[in-house]
């Protein structure tokens, strides 16, 4: 009898140990997916294929030549950093301006009928630029409201899918008005 206690606790013993082996087993699989440095086996690598052809379809804009015009007194003391930002379906931007005399700013965002004007003291943060068809144009107005110095960045919106991209606003009526 004792023999058979035996038996049946190895038994037990074996299969714990089974058990505990293959939850390691589990774990490590787990944990090797995970990792970002760990390789997948030949043929099971991650493709994100539909990522990459929405990011062709994506709509971004592309700033242009800032102009600085000089306070009344050659003041240059406005300085702006453009931030970028990801929505979905598209890409925009924000602006931080600041002035280092501490001086009242004012930051207006133009963009077709879209006009939003911001205001602070030293330093002034806007909103993202909101999303615009294929070549619509648009501007970040800075404007150092005691020294007059301005500063200004174009941006024109396109899309980054190159020659099979969407059509601009103007393209599509174009089209629909002149068919030829």
């Amino acid at each position: 009898m004792a023999s058979q206690g035996r038996d049946s606790q190895g038994q037990t013993n074996s299969q714990t140990s089974q058990r505990e082996r293959q939850a390691q087993q589990t774990r490590q699989a787990q944990q090797s997916q995970q990792q970002p440095g760990v390789a997948s086996p030949p043929g099971r690598e991650a493709v994100q294929v539909t990522q990459q052809a929405q990011e062709n379809k994506r709509a971004t804009f592309k700033a242009g030549q800032a102009t600085i015009t000089a306070g009344k007194a050659g003041e240059l003391s406005l300085a702006y950093r453009w931030i970028d930002l990801s929505f979905p379906g598209y890409d925009s931007a924000r602006f931080d301006v600041t002035s280092t005399a501490q001086t009242p700013i004012e930051v207006e965002i133009v963009q077709d009928l879209y006009n939003k004007k911001y205001a602070g003291t030293g330093a002034v943060a806007t909103g993202p630029v909101p999303q615009a068809p294929t070549g619509t144009k648009g501007k970040m107005i800075a404007r150092d409201t005691a020294t007059g110095e301005t500063i200004e960045v174009p941006w024109t919106w396109y899309d980054k899918g190159g020659a099979n991209s969407r059509l601009s606003l103007w393209q599509m009526i174009k089209q629909l008005i002149w068919k030829g």
